[in-house]
C-alpha cells in the first residue's frame, strides 16, 4: 500500500485508515467497535466504491482494483 497526504505530510495509508474511518464513516467506526477489530481495507473500499443498496462497484476501475487485491 502507498502513502497518503495528511495535514501536509505523507503517512502510510495503513496507519491513517482508522482515522479516516472514524472521521468520515461513523457507522463503519461503530461496526469496528462492535466487532472489536479494525475495518479491513476491503471493507472500507467496498463502503466507498459500491453503489448504495447494491453489490455493484461504481466503475470498471474500482472493480479492477478489487480484482488486483484479491490475487
Amino acid at each position: 500500500m502507498g502513502d497518503v497526504a495528511v495535514g501536509g505530510e505523507m503517512r502510510p495509508l495503513v496507519s491513517t485508515l482508522p482515522d479516516l474511518v472514524s472521521t468520515h464513516y461513523p457507522r463503519l467506526a461503530q461496526k469496528e467497535k462492535d466487532l472489536k477489530r479494525p475495518s479491513t481495507f476491503q471493507e472500507v473500499f467496498d463502503k466507498t466504491h459500491k453503489k448504495r443498496g447494491t453489490d455493484q462497484y461504481i466503475s470498471d476501475r474500482a472493480q479492477e482494483v478489487v480484482e488486483s487485491y484479491s490475487q
